[in-house]
């Protein structure tokens, strides 16, 4: 995993084509509409050279632009490398209400195309809200965002809204706004990057949302392959600190993003699949909404009560919670935990539900990674959640600086845990992992070692979670899109004969 540039971006499987195929493949012809920061809104907007300056929705939509109704199958495709703003610009479109929905079969399609930009090379358009960037924390706000959300996708379905560039937010009060609301179902959200944010030293709290999704009938969201980075943010340079908040309240489908620089990575009420993600330097927030911070927390699952949580790396962090699971059946797979500062809630899973008592649910947790002294408990995680009752399926975890699995793992109520050590665990001392290639700044990647060829072989277990068996050539791409290898996804597949790995690999 590279670090440093903050113009990284993630990639869905290649390129901007495979998205289409992933979500919008079947599609009709709709129409295709340009948006240009020197275009306008009297022309027709269906070439590149007769643009608009706005899209449906923008306040400043006029004349053709405001009495085109979007329809499914319909493109909306901005110009890279243009700006525009909230409140000082000399193009506005910020605050922007979307309210038009595609169908299952044609989604609309608001994002870019590749080969349409100003300047010499791509970059992404950028909604700015247009305050300067800063990683203190100023006084006041030249211009307060508090109550201002960049771009409402308002009670819609089947949206596709991908690739755009998120900054200049700052808030001085109680934050009521985000980068993105949501609200509807079936809307994707892909290849943005939110950084650039200012919290002011009499902020109310640290919950300014770079995406927030709110209201009834919300289902099959995805949040795919953005940069969440507040590198360049209040205390984004500060030893153990940071602020912003990615992702709340509903994150069905959340993979291939990279959350860093943060004081919560995502707080889920209804998630399912949290996936292939790089979580890195997310701390407590300095001013607390919530009572504390967290990498995930993940309280729902899907309709059966199934919650997946594999492929993702967590590491450098110092949250009140770094993963929080809830689920009748739970799906722990693949992970990699390292430098984890709060270890007694490093990993935590219990039943669904808020309310005290005893609940009955099932754990998987096969593959991963663990240093010490991260900690694993299957139990309630506070006095309002529902105790564990249940089987707990452990099998093929590396474990680096553990003295035994009884001293990472912690069954607090022994009686109803139904603990299954399979087998294929492997333990280490620290040294012993480190002289064999096994390190935090590798990710517990090694080529050779104790952990090849040493795992079960759990094909049939694949059946329920097909991705524990599954490859993947997804990756970070950097400034140039020259890819690079996620940590926790090499292309290696698990065997469906002879032993696997143990770890993450």
């Amino acid at each position: 995993m590279t670090k440093g540039s903050l113009a990284r971006t993630l990639a869905v499987i290649g390129a901007t084509s495979l998205l289409w195929s992933i979500i919008g493949g079947n599609r009709s012809f709709g129409s295709t509409y340009y948006v240009s920061a020197e275009g306008a809104d009297s022309h027709d907007g269906i070439t590149k050279s007769t643009a608009w300056l706005h899209a449906p929705g923008m306040p400043d939509c006029s004349a053709t632009c405001a009495t085109t109704i979007p329809k499914p199958g319909d493109r909306f495709l901005f110009r890279g490398r243009e700006t525009w703003h909230a409140a000082n610009g000399l193009v506005q479109g910020i605050p922007w209400v979307w309210t038009w929905s595609g169908t299952s079969r044609d989604h609309i399609y608001i994002g870019v195309d590749h080969t349409w930009f100003s300047g010499p090379s791509w970059s992404r358009p950028v909604l700015d809200m247009d305050n300067p960037l800063s990683t203190d924390r100023p006084e006041s706000c030249a211009y307060d965002d508090s109550d201002i959300t960049a771009l409402t996708l308002k009670n819609v379905h089947h949206v596709d809204f991908d690739g755009f560039e998120f900054t200049g937010k700052c808030w001085g009060a109680v934050p009521r706004g985000a980068s993105i609301f949501r609200s509807g179902s079936s809307i994707t959200i892909s290849n943005s990057y939110f950084h650039g944010w200012t919290m002011a030293t009499h902020a109310g709290d640290d919950t300014h949302y770079m995406i927030l999704g709110a209201g009834s009938g919300i289902t099959d969201n995805v949040v795919v392959s953005n940069i969440f980075d507040g590198s360049d943010s209040s205390l984004g340079t500060t030893s153990k600190r940071s602020s912003g908040f990615g992702i709340y309240a509903e994150c069905y489908d959340v993979h291939n993003n990279v959350f860093r620089r943060l004081s919560n990575g995502a707080v889920c009420s209804n998630p399912t699949y949290v996936h292939d993600n790089l979580f890195e330097f997310l701390y407590n927030p300095v001013e607390r909404h919530f009572a504390h911070g967290n990498v995930v927390e993940s309280l729902g699952g899907l309709a059966e009560g199934r919650t997946y949580f594999y492929n993702n790396v967590i590491r450098h962090t110092n949250e009140g919670v770094t993963i929080w699971l809830q689920g009748s059946v739970l799906y722990v797979f693949n992970n990699v935990f390292s430098d984890i500062d709060n270890p007694m809630n490093c990993l935590m899973q219990n039943p669904p539900g808020f309310s005290a008592g005893v609940g009955s649910a099932t754990s998987h947790v096969y593959n991963n990674t663990f240093e010490s002294p991260c900690h694993i408990h299957f139990n309630g995680a506070n006095s309002t959640t529902p105790s564990w009752s249940g089987p707990v399926h452990f099998a093929n975890n590396h474990l680096v600086g553990y003295s035994s699995l009884s001293a990472g793992v912690d069954c607090r109520a022994a009686a109803r845990c139904d603990f299954h050590d399979e087998g294929g665990n492997i333990l280490q001392t620290k040294s012993q992992a480190d002289f064999e290639g096994y390190t935090t700044a590798g990710s517990y990647l090694a080529v050779a070692g104790s952990t090849i060829g040493r795992g079960l072989n759990l094909s049939l277990v694949c059946q329920s979670a097909p991705a524990l068996c599954g490859t993947t050539t997804l990756g970070v791409l950097d400034g140039s899109e020259k890819v690079v290898a996620h940590p926790a996804n090499p292309v290696r597949s698990r065997p469906t004969v002879g032993p696997w790995n143990a770890g993450a690999y």
